[in-house]
């Protein structure tokens, strides 16, 4: 059996009429399935969107009962935005410190045999204006303190003299410091053993 497709101005198979409305129907029906997911998922949105808002409600509720005056969103979103400058002049300063962690690593790096760490310090001078007043500006930079084992000759003077060239080869280090100086402390006895004491300064 034929039909008359007056569009195309042909004769088809009615089967093949049979197989196009099947396929359109097929796609409507796809089609409405997924606008009902998608309408299902906006609604749960929505419930679980409500759920959580009566929840944080309820939860307001309670912490104004709890603590009287307790500030309400307006008033701390007043708060934070007063407290904006001052956390840019903190990231401010931030920005500007000097990274300490690099410094003890290459610091620890440098050193030589024979030589041993007592004490080493980063001495910053940055401080208060009433500090500061009448009162010249001290050292700022690493401070080392050590020893290196004497012995009978010049073994000492040579360790603390490796290890101060180690420091001002190090580039991490020199890009921080702008020089590095030492001092002998003069000899001591620790344990019956003859050592050198030293001292590094290493400015900023």
């Amino acid at each position: 059996m034929y039909d008359i497709n007056f569009l195309k101005k042909k004769i088809v198979p009615e089967s093949r009429k049979k197989v196009v409305t099947a396929i359109v129907a097929l796609t409507a029906l796809t089609l409405g399935l997924s606008l009902l997911s998608i309408g299902t998922f906006s609604l749960a949105d929505l419930r679980t969107t409500s759920v959580y808002a009566a929840e944080i409600i309820t939860l307001r509720e309670h912490m104004e009962s709890q603590y009287p005056g307790i500030p309400s969103e307006d008033e701390l979103q007043t708060i934070i935005g007063r407290t904006q400058p001052h956390l840019r002049d903190i990231g401010k300063i931030v920005d500007a410190r000097t990274p300490f962690t690099p410094i003890w690593e290459r610091v620890a790096l440098a050193v030589h045999d024979g030589v041993w760490l007592t004490h080493v310090s980063i001495s910053d001078t940055r401080g208060h204006e009433d500090e500061m007043k009448g009162k010249s500006r001290g050292f700022k930079g690493i401070m080392i303190e050590g020893v290196a084992l004497a012995g009978g000759g010049p073994e000492g003077d040579q360790a603390v003299g490796a290890f101060v060239e180690n420091l001002k080869n190090d580039e991490e280090l020199q890009s921080i410091v702008t020089g590095v100086e030492s001092m002998g402390t003069g000899l001591k006895q620790v344990g019956g053993t003859s050592v050198l004491g030293f001292e590094v300064t290493c400015p900023f």
